[in-house]
C-alpha cells in the first residue's frame, strides 16, 4: 500500500528525483507550500511576523516571483 507524504502528497514508496517530477506536481507542491505558509502566519499571528520581519503577503509575493521566473 503506497504511503503518501502528508505535506507534498507524493508517494513515499516511489523514488522521486527533481527530474522525475512533472511540472504539475511541482506547481501543486509550490501552491501547497505557499498556502501552508499563509496559514501558518494566520495561526501564529503577529508574533511570527515580527520574529521573521516580513508579512505573509510579502512572502507570498516573493514566492510568486520565484515561481513565475522559474516557469512554474
Amino acid at each position: 500500500m503506497p504511503q503518501c507524504n502528508p505535506y507534498t502528497g507524493l508517494d513515499l514508496t516511489t523514488a522521486h528525483s527533481p527530474s522525475s517530477l512533472s511540472a504539475d506536481e511541482i506547481t501543486g507542491m509550490a501552491k501547497k507550500i505557499s498556502a501552508d505558509i499563509t496559514d501558518l502566519y494566520q495561526l501564529m499571528g503577529d508574533d511570527l511576523s515580527e520574529q521573521l520581519g516580513i508579512s505573509a503577503s510579502y512572502l507570498a509575493h516573493i514566492f510568486g516571483q520565484v515561481t513565475s521566473h522559474s516557469g512554474i
